[in-house]
């Protein structure tokens, strides 16, 4: 079970202080949350995903509208990982409403990961100009039977092409290390253990139309193309899309309709994926299941560890009633996800990689009910789902809730 407690707040002016903190992380590129989708930069935090677009409701108001900062906290539980915390910086409003920045910082007992986003139009005009910067670092874990750090730097060009439609160009440098590997785990793990580097060159195509139609209230859809190679000698060609989608039907918009579709692979041209390069996905793409719950599981070594894939597919239909229950705060819905994560360069599993690793592409699938409670002082969301297709070996994860609000 995972929980979330998060909270944000609009000022005027604000002062910062900062402090560092060392912990850790996982080396698995995430997928998890197939509304925020975006190119793999060797090493993420389980549940930890960068933004590819608005965050939050005040992203779509004018920007002369929106708080000069926002700040948000996160205090969650984890079975693996156990208390994780968590605090961001946003504001859009930098070198007179110029320039935008992001900054978020998540730790548990054993893991700390932390990025930065800065863009803006500071020449006056396009492209704009943007950089990101993320580093994590890890320690052996329920998850993971080894210690992880990496750090990545992404500059990047932007242009609008209009009507909600953006291109953007992304240079992707990253190092990342992974050490102490047990000796007594997959050997598909044991042969990735060193440090690497990382170099990718991507194209990204995004369209957003929040307009509303006569049902339909807005939609979003993400193309992500990349060439690039790692010191491994791994030439990779990675593909990601995603397609977003919300209607309203009946009286008085008695059914509120949400389509998800999102997909990714990474096509070695040379050389094998490496551990930090293949696809993690869990509950928040597949609810019912935990993060790395199903997808190529390496079942011949005593701690069966989670491989990661590097193909994935994951469809989410959810259909929310906001009249069902009249005046009532609670907002009931239900809601199907199915998807699939698959694939592995090498197969040669066990301890000494005599035994093969099933990365079939099996299908899971998922049923539930959701509940949003208006609290007053902010929104609580419970989500119960049910597998309703999975492997013998998959980790099953029932309930999810989240408690967010804003000031």
């Amino acid at each position: 079970m995972y929980m979330t407690f998060s909270a944000s707040f609009a000022m005027k002016t604000v002062v910062f202080t900062s402090a560092g903190i060392a912990s850790c992380t996982a080396p698995f590129v995430l997928a998890d949350n197939v509304d925020f989708l975006d190119p793999p930069h060797a090493v993420a935090a389980p549940e930890v995903a960068r933004d590819m677009g608005p965050e939050t409701a005040e992203d779509y108001a004018p920007q002369d509208l929106r708080p000069l900062v926002r700040i948000g906290a996160k205090l969650a539980y984890n079975d693996a990982l156990g208390p994780v915390v968590g605090a961001s910086v946003a504001s859009d409003r930098l070198f007179n409403d110029r320039a935008r920045l992001r900054f978020g910082i998540e730790a548990s007992e054993d893991s700390l990961a932390y990025n930065l986003d800065l863009s803006g139009d500071l020449t006056g005009g396009e492209p704009v100009f943007g950089l990101g910067v993320s580093a994590d670092r890890s320690q052996a874990n329920d998850l993971y039977a080894f210690d992880s750090q990496s750090l990545s730097l992404t500059p990047r060009l932007s242009w609008t092409l209009g009507e909600g439609r953006s291109l953007t160009t992304y240079l992707s440098l990253s190092q990342a290390e992974i050490s102490n590997v047990s000796g007594t785990t997959s050997a598909l793990i044991q042969n990735d253990e060193g440090s690497r580097d990382r170099y990718a060159l991507g194209l990204r195509y995004s369209w957003l139309d929040a307009t509303p139609g006569e049902n339909r209230l807005g939609q979003r859809h993400d193309l992500v193309l990349e060439l690039g190679s790692t010191s491994e000698d791994h030439e990779f060609l990675m593909l990601q899309a995603k397609s977003a989608a919300s209607w309203s039907f009946g009286a008085a918009g008695g059914i509120r309709l949400t389509t998800r579709l999102s997909a990714g692979t990474i096509h070695a041209l040379e050389g094998e994926s490496h551990v930090g390069d293949r696809y993690m996905l869990g509950q928040a793409s597949l609810r019912g299941f935990a993060f790395g719950g199903f997808g190529p599981r390496d079942m011949a070594v005593a701690d069966t560890p989670a491989l990661g894939g590097n193909s994935f597919a994951v469809a989410r239909v959810d259909a929310q009633f906001p009249n069902a229950l009249g005046d009532s705060p609670i907002l009931p819905g239900v809601f199907l996800d199915v998807g699939t994560l698959w694939g592995l360069d090498n197969t040669a599993g066990g301890v000494a990689g005599a035994d093969p690793v099933d990365d079939a592409a099996h299908l899971r699938a998922s049923a539930g009910v959701s509940f949003e409670f208006d609290t007053g002082v902010g929104k609580l969301t419970l989500n119960a789902a049910v597998p309703l297709q999975k492997q013998d070996y998959d980790e099953v994860e029932n309930l999810s809730l989240s408690f967010q609000t804003s000031f």
